[in-house]
């Protein structure tokens, strides 16, 4: 999923969890029955230093909770200045 700043990141979140959330059971029965992990991996990309605050809801993190998933959070920040040393 590639978004833009401007873009609300929560209902881009809910709408990648949302078919999930009706499974939590299954997810955690699975889990168990062959020792899975389960893994959000959230990459930002930020184009000239320009980071704005980054966060997520709580609805977001309860459902992780629930399910016992990890949360990884990458940053990058790309430039386009030029190296003037």
């Amino acid at each position: 999923m590639k978004l833009h700043y401007e873009v609300n990141m929560d209902s881009e979140f809910e709408s990648l969890i949302a078919p999930l959330r009706p499974h939590i059971k299954l997810i955690n029965e699975y889990k168990e029955k062959y020792q899975l992990t389960c893994i959000f991996f959230v990459h930002y990309n930020f184009y000239n230093a320009q980071t704005p605050g980054m966060r997520l809801d709580p609805s977001i993190i309860a459902f992780a909770h629930s399910i016992g998933a990890i949360i990884d959070i990458y940053i990058d920040n790309e430039t386009d200045w030029d190296d003037k040393e």
